[in-house]
């Protein structure tokens, strides 16, 4: 850890974290980046936050997200031939597979991938500097939250 860095674990440690809640950073919407991010993660970061603050191995928290998730909360690119039962329905859709279009598009040009699966989630977390990997003394691998300093959306993904 780093003089100065808040994160999850730690406020969990110190016993900051009121049981039954989740911290999420506040610098993910003051920063933007919830509309750069994929609805799958947006969706996951509350339960990631709360499995890494109830202590959880990165292997238990994939194993909690997969388990707590619907597989269709991953966007699929091809093959796709909804069936609408309204025109509102195939609007709400046409509006998030185009946000969910423009989300991949805008991590791909910045070299990032779009997760598939939640080992994926997980990854991009870790390669967007959200998340950090440590191991602790048990030899089991642990994820940390950062709270701050959280990195800015424009140093990140500079390639609009």
């Amino acid at each position: 850890m780093n003089y100065g860095e808040i994160t999850v674990r730690l406020l969990s440690q110190l016993k900051m974290i009121p049981e039954g809640q989740c911290i999420m950073p506040q610098s993910l919407y003051d920063y933007g980046w919830l509309s750069c991010l994929p609805l799958v993660n947006i969706i996951t970061l509350p339960q990631i936050s709360n499995c890494i603050a109830l202590d959880y191995s990165k292997e238990r928290i994939i194993d909690y997200l997969v388990r707590h998730n619907d597989k269709g909360v991953f966007w699929k690119f091809r093959d796709i031939e909804p069936e609408f039962k309204s025109t509102n329905e195939m609007n709400e859709f046409n509006l998030y597979y185009a946000r969910e279009v423009n989300v991949r598009s805008r991590l791909e040009r910045n070299g990032f991938f779009y997760p598939r699966n939640m080992q994926d989630v997980i990854q991009l977390f870790i390669n967007l500097g959200f998340i950090t990997e440590t191991i602790d003394n048990e030899n089991e691998m642990k994820l940390d939250l950062i709270i701050r300093p959280f990195p800015k959306t424009e140093r990140v993904l500079e390639i609009i």
